[in-house]
């Protein structure tokens, strides 16, 4: 007697203790709750990422002395605007599990991306702002740049001021160059407007040495911005990784542009971007912060 009810207390014992540490469902609730905020990748244009899985892929886990390791993939919906999105909490509705035999190291998203020229402006605006172009005894210094566009072109709108004043009106065809990964301009068109009337520019701005200058600097590289969004999303990871005493980690493989269009006032990217996530939860009762 004295021994079915050490093993009835034994029994409930174990049942409560894996109720506490390994009730899944519960636990998958609570990782949601991190893909709650989206995720800033650059406060100069204010990008912003936000997930929202659909799906889990779970695969074998192999363990070592001290700690149990295996991947989980998450199939869901990536959206890459140039504002804050709103906050859509995630765990009410909890993403189908399925198993899978193989989950890669690296994850593709192709992210319809919404780039306002509002944003794109400060860019523009940090290679040609206060700049001097010079042809011969002639130049012209940039300022008050506004970027915009229609369905057709890309236009540049700066005011100029020496041996000419006036308005300076650059329109063009955006490219996309896959081997340097940005994007360009070229066959610019320059106008000239004073006194509010536009008419072709002066042949010394609209050809050679100045119209040569201003399309190097009508270029927008995303290689060069991988960098600066790896950094910030290193900085938000720290302060999460430090609230609930995780291990995690998020790297930006590659991104390209596989196509876009123009829109008034906004292009309309579909980005193909690569990324890893490495995550190592220390404790589960980790959770219990959430």
């Amino acid at each position: 007697m004295a021994i079915n009810k050490s093993k009835s207390m034994i029994e409930k014992g174990i049942d409560d203790s894996v109720r506490e540490n390994f009730t899944l469902k519960q636990k998958m609730k609570e990782t949601m709750s991190l893909f709650d905020q989206p995720m800033q990748l650059d406060p100069s244009m204010s990008v912003w990422l936000n997930i929202r899985p659909e799906k889990f892929h779970l695969n074998k886990v192999i363990n070592n002395r001290f700690s149990a390791a295996g991947k989980i993939g998450i199939q869901g919906k990536s959206t890459f605007t140039t504002y804050k999105p709103t906050t859509i909490s995630t765990v009410n509705t909890l993403p189908k599990v399925y198993w899978t035999e193989s989950i890669p190291d690296s994850s593709v998203f192709r992210i319809i991306a919404d780039i306002k020229t509002a944003d794109i402006n400060p860019v523009i605006k940090a290679n040609l702002d206060g700049k001097t172009f010079t042809a011969g005894d002639k130049s012209i210094t940039l300022s008050n740049i506004v970027t915009n566009c229609d369905y057709e072109f890309l236009r540049v709108v700066t005011d100029i001021a020496g041996t000419v004043n006036g308005t300076l009106i650059i329109k063009g065809k955006p490219k996309y160059d896959a081997n340097e990964n940005s994007f360009y301009m070229e066959n610019i068109d320059i106008q000239l407007k004073t006194k509010n009337v536009a008419h072709k520019a002066a042949a010394w701005i609209a050809e050679g040495k100045i119209r040569n200058e201003l399309e190097k600097m009508l270029k927008f590289s995303i290689k060069d911005n991988l960098a600066e969004a790896q950094k910030n999303i290193d900085n938000q990871l720290k302060d999460l990784n430090a609230k609930y005493d995780l291990e995690m980690k998020i790297g930006i493989g590659s991104a390209d542009v596989e196509s876009f269009e123009l829109k008034p006032g906004q292009i309309e990217a579909m980005v193909k971007a690569k990324f890893y996530l490495e995550l190592r939860i220390k404790n589960f009762r980790s959770f219990n912060k959430f």
